[in-house]
């Protein structure tokens, strides 16, 4: 776009006032963002005469935002005054923005969270079990473990998959022992 396009951006984030700020890491010539330096902000994209803003939300290890269902534009005319577009913004968008923003931040830590505790899980297995390593390759749904005579599978639901190979028959025996112990049998 045009260098009037990005200044209008640059004088909206201005408008907004503190935290708020125009983010010149992202500059580019027909998407701006307006960052508020904690993980919040504006993505502003542009058409021929309109800007198309929508919040910013974490991103999940798909690569897809959390709260897409729930996310909002909106659409304003650049040919208004910054300081309009501005209040459009806190009128129409930021409300919703926050309290979105919120429950998708959260649902973020817990999701990193129950993440560090499966890498935990893993590295567990993993010294315990003859010759373990947990496969580098990142899986959406599985952190896998192989060892010898089998591989261990953590699963994002707190599931736990066990293969076991070319096992004696004592040692089938006394795993399967163990279960029916566990099993309350």
């Amino acid at each position: 776009m045009t260098p009037e396009t990005h200044a209008k951006a640059q004088e909206v984030a201005l408008y907004l006032g503190r935290p708020w700020r125009f983010n010149h890491l992202y500059d580019s010539c027909w998407s701006f963002q307006i960052i508020d330096g904690s993980g919040r902000g504006f993505h502003l994209g542009t058409d021929k005469t309109m800007f198309r803003i929508s919040g910013l939300f974490p991103v999940n290890k798909t690569g897809r935002l959390y709260s897409n269902e729930e996310r909002r534009t909106i659409g304003v005319s650049m040919h208004r005054p910054a300081k309009d577009i501005a209040a459009d913004i806190h009128r129409r968008l930021l409300p919703h923005y926050l309290e979105t923003f919120t429950k998708a931040a959260a649902r973020h830590r817990q999701e990193q969270e129950a993440e560090e505790m499966r890498l935990i899980v893993a590295q567990a297995i993993a010294r315990i079990a003859p010759h373990g390593r947990i496969c580098p390759y990142v899986s959406r749904s599985a952190k896998t473990i192989y060892f010898d005579g089998g591989k261990a599978e953590l699963w994002s639901s707190g599931d736990v998959s066990l293969e076991m190979k070319r096992l004696s028959v004592d040692k089938a025996m006394q795993i399967i022992a163990v279960l029916n112990s566990g099993s309350g049998a």
